[in-house]
Parts: C-alpha cells; structure tokens; sequence
C-alpha cells in the first residue's frame, strides 16, 4: 500500500481534470455522502472506492500509457497497482475472478515474450516475471481444488483446461523465441523451466479431475462437452471478428483454416455422439475444446509479436 501510494504522489503533478469529469466526481462524493446513516458493508465500500478511482484514473494519460508498459518499464507498478487492482475490485463471480487470474497470468507470459524480444529479460525485470506468474499460477491452483472441494468438478475442469491451453501456447512460444534470439540460457532457461512444470502439473491435475468425474452418464457427459466444445469454437469465431490493431493481417486467413479444422472435429464428435460412441465423442469433444483455446491464445500472441508457432489441431 505504501509503495502504491508513493506512486500515486508522483503522479498527482500529471493528472488534470476537465470540467466535465470534475463534475462527475462531485456528483459520486455527494451521492455517496446522501447515504442513510447506516453501516455500510465492507463490499459496498470497496465498490464505492473502486468506481471513485477508476473514474479519476480513466481520464489520465498515465492509465493508457500503463496499460502496455513492460516489466522495468516507469508506469508497470501503475499497470499492475492501479490498473489491474481496480479491475479486480470490480469483479465479483467466482468463475470471472478465476478467468480473470488466467488473463493475467497470459498476460505475464505475454510480457515476458515482448522482453525476451528486446533482450530485456534481465535482472529486476526477469524476477517481476517470474514472481507474477508464479504468483498468479498459485491463485489458479487454489481456485480449481477450491471447485473441487465445493464439488464443482466441471467447474473445475473448465478451469484447469484454459490454463493448460494458456500454458501449452506459451511454452512454444518461449522455445521459438529462444531459437530466434539465442539469449543467454541463464535469462530465458528458469522461466522456461518453470512454465513447463506448471504445465505438466495442470495436465496431471486435469487428468485426476477427468478421471474421478463420474456423476454423469457417458451419454450426458457427451452431450455437455459437444455443448461445451462448441461454445469454444465460438468464442473463437467472436474474437476473429472483432477489429484489431495488428499491423499483420495475414493471421486471419491462416486462422480461419484452423477454424475450419476444428469445425470438422466437432462434426466428428456429434456423429460419434449420435451413434452411441460417447466415450469417442467426448475425446474428440475436449480435444476441440483445448486446441480452439490454444488457437485463441497463439492468435492473440501473435498480434503482439512475430513468432511462428505450429499447432496441431486435430492432430
């Protein structure tokens, strides 16, 4: 808190308001203030404060800037203090709070791709990497066996998948990188070491969830991973038809291919489905569903930088 603080100080002398947004503030102070005398509950405060900051926060350039700054980088500590920490206070769903520590720990990875990239994977920047995601990883453990715990297996499955695709995309993207770029083994080795254990932990967690799943019949289960398959090759299909900034178009054709491919698999999966083969259709069912998310992830990767990464889907 003290360090955020200091942060904040140093930005005051950048942040000005229009008359606009002064307004706005205002009119949040006194709506809060006409409150009945009452105890107000810890959320209710926590939300207030969060609105109240992010209204001011929004209108700085300092929050925009943050938004892609870089381990080392001055306006990091803003990111991830300021940026990140109003976003989460306004998430509240258990499963977007648990999506939302996989989109940062995607994030981390996302960043330590960009440093590798500018041969800035070194000291202060390189430990930030390493403690984020280390950090991030264990709040998603916690998560998934908390699910397991309350009984939520699918939950918890569905949880685990995401990361295990996060995972898969970022480990080939690390050993790429490292063949484009020759780094100094001693920079680029522990993260790549550490991202691979995290990955075969997750495959073995998620391969102990699979296996002690048994609440359902083979036909039902079937019929809930084609649901779920397809709705992973849907969001998929959503996020390829929304604007993006990246300069290389190019992506979009190969990525339909790939679409196309999982289309087909999907086709195979209600086919096995519907003559009777559940066991057969639900392995083809969570096979599209963790290659469309690894597709999603690489494509996301791939806007960013340049690093050619294969992927077998359907393979």
């Amino acid at each position: 808190m003290n360090r955020l603080l200091e942060q904040l100080k140093e930005l005051k002398l950048s942040v000005r308001f229009d008359p606009s947004r002064k307004l706005e503030i205002r009119r949040i102070l006194q709506q809060l203030s006409s409150q009945p005398q009452k105890r107000m509950s810890f959320q209710f405060l926590r939300v207030a404060f969060a609105v109240l900051v992010l209204v001011i926060v929004a209108g700085t350039s300092a929050s925009y800037a943050a938004a892609d700054a870089l381990p080392g980088d001055a306006l990091y500590p803003f990111k991830v203090h300021v940026n990140e920490a109003v976003q989460s206070a306004l998430t509240f769903a258990p499963q977007a709070k648990a999506q939302l520590e996989i989109d940062r720990a995607e994030l981390r990875l996302e960043e330590a791709d960009q440093l590798v990239l500018l041969n800035r994977l070194t000291g202060s920047a390189k430990q930030a990497v390493e403690d984020n995601f280390d950090r991030h990883a264990q709040n998603i453990d916690d998560r998934v066996q908390k699910l397991e715990s309350s009984g939520d297996g699918s939950g918890a499955l569905d949880l685990n998948s995401r990361f295990e695709s996060v995972l898969q995309v970022h480990q080939q993207v690390l050993e790429s990188l490292h063949g484009q770029t020759g780094p100094d083994p001693s920079q680029l080795g522990p993260l790549q070491d550490n991202v691979t254990q995290t990955l075969n932990s997750v495959r073995r967690h998620r391969a102990k969830i699979e296996s002690g799943d048994g609440k359902n019949t083979p036909e039902k289960s079937s019929q809930s991973d084609l649901v779920s398959a397809q709705n992973a090759v849907n969001e998929v299909k959503t996020f390829l038809a929304q604007p993006q900034r990246s300069r290389r178009r190019g992506k979009a054709r190969n990525s339909q291919d790939d679409v196309t491919k999982l289309e087909l698999m999907l086709s195979q999966a209600k086919d096995k489905n519907q003559s009777g083969d559940y066991k057969d259709a639900s392995s083809l069912s969570n096979q599209a569903i963790r290659d469309a998310r690894e597709l999603k992830t690489l494509i996301k990767v791939q806007r960013k930088i340049d690093v050619d990464v294969k992927l077998g889907i359907g393979d």
